[in-house]
């Protein structure tokens, strides 16, 4: 199937650049730690595949679906478009392969079971060349050096994001951070 062409139908042209660059710099990184390319320019092409659906519907489907991981989902609406995407596409029987839907489904939160292509897609879509967000250029090389290294440092910079807007945080996170440190 060609996700490329699909994506561009369903996304504005604007996400469709950006999940072409996850697609990208998710390759790379799946090259530099020996995962699979392919699965790597699938997940990173579909990971946003729901992300313009309008919020109530996306809340309607994770609750209609159990797609809900917490409470917090529903506080923190603009997360569920991992989920819902990784159901949409598993339904519509457009992708089968768990590793892909996994990775889509947690690209948004993280997990504390996250496999390497969730953490490749996790990090892409954090670090992608077309983002704005100040002091990324070094994230690439501690991606290359040590995908975990990285994680935490994206959801540390994510906290302290979110704790300057009084945001929410997902406990998703905080335990996939935790898991990771306590490896160390």
């Amino acid at each position: 199937m060609d996700f490329q062409k699909r994506i561009k139908k369903q996304l504005s042209s604007k996400r469709y650049e950006h999940s072409v660059r996850v697609a990208e710099t998710a390759v790379k990184l799946a090259r530099l730690h020996g995962c699979d390319e392919d699965k790597a320019e699938i997940a990173g092409l579909l990971h946003d595949y729901c992300k313009e659906y309008p919020e109530e519907e996306q809340v309607r489907i994770a609750v209609e679906q159990h797609l809900l991981s917490s409470r917090e989902d529903l506080l923190m609406p603009q997360v569920l478009h991992g989920p819902v995407a990784s159901y949409i596409l598993k339904h519509e029987r457009l992708v089968d392969d768990e590793s892909i839907l996994q990775a889509v489904r947690y690209h948004t939160t993280g997990h504390p079971d996250m496999d390497t292509l969730a953490k490749i897609i996790f990090i892409a879509d954090y670090i992608e060349p077309g983002r704005k967000t100040p002091n990324i250029d070094d994230l690439f090389d501690i991606a290359a050096r040590d995908l975990d290294e990285c994680v935490v440092e994206i959801v540390d910079r994510t906290t302290v994001y979110l704790i300057g807007k009084r945001q929410i945080i997902h406990e998703d996170m905080i335990k996939l951070r935790n898991r990771i440190l306590s490896k160390e």
